[in-house]
């Protein structure tokens, strides 16, 4: 899943760096490059919580905070490929908008290129190193074979997650949920959902916005990439892993 899901994630960023049309770079650096993301995003997750079953909160915390650690680098970095020099935004569309020079614009692709060739290094990494643990993995293999003959016997009963008190379970193999689209008549399904949709937005509309109003401002590219960079990477990055060690000790509620 790895390897597929950096093909898919590398591929679509070079791909968009190659691009010359709008709905070319789209295509490839938010769908085909989102696709590789999301497949990736749970597998070292996954391969954690068997290697530490009673730490899971504290390595989900681990993982993802790196994601707001490298952000830190990256932004530094990529900032420093597509405009070394600083340059304010000289192209004024409107009152409101105003864009960078050609000489900024242009190095974008190289700037797409050279982050490619170092993130592939690490998902190559990550597929020589990431692995399932063999004692979880044969665990979980007795687990599906005693839980299909329970099923043949008539032992299991066909529920779905609304029948099924979590709090009190002791054993898992007297139940079978009946597939992934049961989740869809389940209440918890929806405020999850609603969680994350709602919890995501405000980050994501200030990490597209926050650029473009500090450039029409008149601040400097420089300075907007060291207020992201301590932003997403050292607050951001620091309370998932803080929130993912709180996790283990204290109940999601």
């Amino acid at each position: 899943m790895l390897l597929i899901g950096s093909i898919l994630a590398m591929g679509g960023v070079l791909l968009a760096s190659l691009s010359h049309s709008l709905a070319g770079f789209l295509t490839f650096y938010s769908a085909v490059n989102g696709l590789g993301n999301g497949i990736c995003y749970l597998v070292p997750m996954v391969c954690g919580w068997e290697y530490f079953p009673n730490k899971k909160g504290f390595v989900t915390g681990i993982l993802l905070s790196c994601y707001g650690f490298s952000s830190f680098v990256f932004s530094l970095l990529s900032t420093k490929l597509v405009n070394p020099d600083g340059a304010k935004p000289t192209i004024v569309l409107d009152e409101n908008t105003k864009l960078y020079s050609a000489d900024v614009a242009e190095r974008v692709p190289y700037m797409l290129q050279v982050l490619v060739a170092i993130w592939s290094f690490f998902c190559l990494l990550s597929v020589i190193l990431v692995s399932r643990n063999p004692i979880a993995t044969e665990k979980r293999r007795q687990e599906q074979k005693e839980a299909k003959e329970a099923k043949a016997s008539g032992k299991n009963s066909t529920l779905t997650p609304e029948d099924i008190d979590v709090e009190n379970v002791t054993d898992w193999s007297v139940y079978e949920i009946k597939d992934q689209w049961a989740a869809l008549k389940s209440f918890r399904f929806y405020q999850f959902f609603a969680m994350l949709m709602f919890g995501v937005y405000f980050s994501t509309f200030f990490g597209l916005v926050f650029k473009p109003y500090g450039a029409n401002n008149d601040l400097s590219d420089n300075l907007l990439t060291w207020a992201a960079s301590l932003g997403s990477g050292f607050v951001n990055g620091g309370s998932r892993l803080v929130m993912g060690f709180l996790q283990d000790k204290y109940s999601f509620k």
